[in-house]
């Protein structure tokens, strides 16, 4: 009876946490969409105070200055540790950037918005850790579980200090891509020792699937990260004034990294229509196993959707959340998918 409570309580924190974290990927979405990202120049407070202002007349005069010179203090501290452990190249392209020495103005919106974001983070943080301290009783029994629940929090507590350095670098865009690839394994890691524990839904899923549904969702998280970088180069579009041409998104402009993530989307696709083919033609198979495949076509098509709305209308701030956090949700169905393929014994 001890040991149920005990793996109930893992159970509701690990999946506590992993929710939790999703979240903060719709949250980010909205900071990253909005241009929030330095809506708070410091970390971890916000324009050296606990509860932001409201109002630009509440902060110093030399508020720009003073923020502006203690990021850059951080972020040069930053280059040089990237230095010594070899990533020389890094360094250099982090104190080159111009981007880091311009000072952010107050915007009381953005301020709040980044602020939110900030607090949800630090909440997260409190899941993981009841998470952790209900994880690591499974040391003797379990210790995969215990592992892979230390582990977990660990990535989620680096990643908060990853988004400090990203404040502090004034939104570097591989810290950026860092940051969110961080974010997806640590709930990746999270979401296995949960599965371990006990699935939140039992989905009988045939396992010689887990390999082509294993595929489809590394080729996600590749697509993720390739967004990322898609994204890098369209900032650059709009700060040089060549996002549109003719009023038109500049495909060109965009380069490879539109080629790529194009490819992705088309493989992802693919494989899942076919996934759904083969389970619609076995017999037994759960009503529910089928509507999480539907489900995951779905999120595919509404990806599909939001990325033309992204391309044809200069990326509207609704169509650009939509397809961060479209992304996770997608993430995190094929993930639940495959770790019920691989780990549920039938």
């Amino acid at each position: 009876m001890k040991n149920l409570l005990k793996r109930e309580r893992f159970r509701r924190y690990g999946w506590l946490t992993v929710s939790a974290v999703f979240v903060l990927i719709l949250l980010g979405g909205i900071v990253r969409s909005t241009g929030s990202g330095m809506g708070c120049p410091d970390w971890p407070k916000c324009f050296g105070q606990y509860i932001p202002p409201t109002q630009e007349s509440q902060l110093p005069e030399n508020y720009q200055e003073d923020f502006s010179s203690k990021r850059i203090k951080k972020a040069e501290n930053f280059a040089k540790m990237l230095s010594r452990l070899g990533f020389e190249k890094q360094s250099q392209e982090l104190l080159n950037d111009p981007n880091l020495y311009l000072p952010e103005e107050f915007n009381p919106v953005k301020t709040w918005i980044e602020y939110l974001n900030r607090l949800w983070g630090a909440l997260t943080g409190i899941f993981a850790l009841l998470a952790l301290i209900t994880g690591v009783q499974y040391i003797k029994t379990q210790r995969t579980i215990a592992l892979l629940t230390i582990l977990g929090v660990f990535l989620i507590f680096f990643n908060a200090w990853m988004g400090s350095i990203l404040v502090s670098t004034n939104l570097t865009s591989w810290v950026i891509t860092v940051h969110y690839l961080l974010a997806y394994l640590a709930v990746f890691i999270l979401m296995i020792a949960s599965f371990l524990a006990k699935p939140i839904i039992q989905l009988e899923i045939p396992k010689q699937l887990s390999i082509w549904i294993g595929i489809t969702l590394l080729l996600t998280f590749i697509q993720i990260i390739s967004g990322t970088s898609l994204r890098a180069v369209s900032d650059v579009l709009v700060k040089t004034d060549t996002l549109l041409v003719n009023g038109e998104v500049n495909i060109d402009g965009l380069g490879v990294s539109f080629n790529w993530h194009r490819v992705l989307a088309l493989l992802v696709g693919a494989i899942n229509l076919s996934i759904l083919v083969f389970l619609k033609r076995q017999k037994g198979i759960q009503k529910k196993v089928l509507f999480f495949q539907y489900l995951i076509l779905v999120l595919i098509a509404l990806q599909v959707l939001s990325g033309s709305l992204n391309l044809n209308y200069s990326f509207p701030v609704v169509a650009q959340v939509h397809h961060i956090f479209g992304a996770g949700i997608l993430f995190g169905v094929q993930a639940y998918m495959f770790l019920s393929a691989a780990l549920v014994r039938k």
